[in-house]
């Protein structure tokens, strides 16, 4: 999804600072090189000026170094998306929760540091109690501890990194308030916009990149079959995330108010599927796929999930349906040869 969020910004001409582990390591950063050639960066000037640009900065594991984002604060940042998640499941508590509340701070302090005060963060329908029946709202929260002592490590991170940066944005304004010689024009206006997308599924936006994340789940699937769970399923593609994640920060940067700040949560859900629902589908799409064992149980099919669109959708982004996210990841998924 940030690849995708990096290509859409590009397009509509903004100056792009991607922190990525190694800006050294070609093979990872191909893609992005890719997205330079493809925009034409090099030939598309304005009065003698790039209109385009994109730079690659290193920043390393999230949590390991407190000043890995300082070099790309530089050079009149007006806002960061935050999209990464330390992903050490071997050891969760450590590995994923510390480490990325750890960097998120690191992250937070940077942004001080260089007088940034707009955030796009990407968290999760993980951070948001879904219940089969009910309508799931951004006023919703995940039971931190509830949800640690179940093991479910993601949920508590999402939700937890959410709060402190929504914690760093009304401790921002706070101080502004306090330093009363500070002139109006002079104070900047504090915003955090967090995006709750569920599974996020779709072709990568180059063939370079090796897929990872839900479409290797997704090929899984097809080659091997599976028991089909009494479960719903849902995704959302991931250039419609993107595109929703640019549309709230171009929300913010309307704003003409500089002393007006905001604190917005936007859920990224649409459809959800029974699972039974979901593999006759991938069945139809790819006959190959092995033949699975339907849900035999004796309880009642559980309900798809129900998500709260209004608010998503003032920001004027279409979602595709999950037929089109699933036709569309298959029919890359076979013309890859990878199933």
């Amino acid at each position: 999804m940030a690849s995708w969020m990096v290509k859409e910004l590009l397009e509509r001409g903004y100056t792009v600072h991607a922190g990525v582990r190694d800006a050294n390591d070609a093979s990872k950063t191909r893609h992005l090189q890719e997205l330079i050639r493809d925009n034409h960066q090099e030939e598309d000037h304005k009065n003698g000026e790039e209109t385009r640009q994109l730079k690659l900065f290193s920043t390393g594991e999230l949590g390991t170094d407190p000043l890995a984002f300082d070099a790309a604060m530089q050079g009149g940042v007006e806002a960061v998306f935050h999209v990464s998640i330390a992903m050490d499941r071997s050891n969760p508590e450590h590995g994923m929760f510390r480490a990325t509340l750890l960097g998120t701070r690191h992250l937070l302090q940077a942004m001080d540091r260089h007088s940034v005060s707009t955030l796009i963060l990407t968290s999760s329908t993980a951070a948001v109690p879904v219940t089969s029946g009910v309508l799931a709202e951004e006023s919703n929260w995940l039971d931190l501890q509830e949800a640690k002592s179940q093991g479910n490590w993601y949920g508590a991170t999402k939700m937890t990194q959410e709060q402190m940066v929504m914690k760093w944005a009304s401790d921002l304004q706070h101080q502004q308030q306090q330093h009363q010689s500070t002139s109006i024009a002079s104070k900047k206006s504090v915003h955090v916009v967090s995006m709750c997308p569920t599974r996020v599924l779709g072709p990568p936006i180059s063939t370079s990149v090796p897929i990872s994340g839900w479409m290797s789940f997704l090929q899984k699937q097809l080659r091997e079959g599976i028991e089909v769970p009494n479960d719903t399923i849902e995704f959302v593609h991931a250039q419609d995330v993107a595109r929703l994640h640019i549309a709230a920060l171009e929300k913010v940067l309307q704003l003409s108010d500089s002393s007006s700040s905001t604190s917005e949560r936007y859920l990224c859900a649409d459809e959800s599927w029974h699972w039974k629902d979901f593999t006759q589908r991938l069945q139809e799409l790819h006959p190959g796929m092995p033949v699975v064992q339907p849900y035999s149980g004796q309880d009642k099919l559980v309900a798809p999930k129900q998500y709260s669109t209004e608010k998503r959708k003032t920001l004027g982004v279409e979602f595709r349906s999950m037929d089109q996210i699933l036709q569309e990841s298959v029919e890359y998924l076979q013309s890859q040869g990878y199933i």
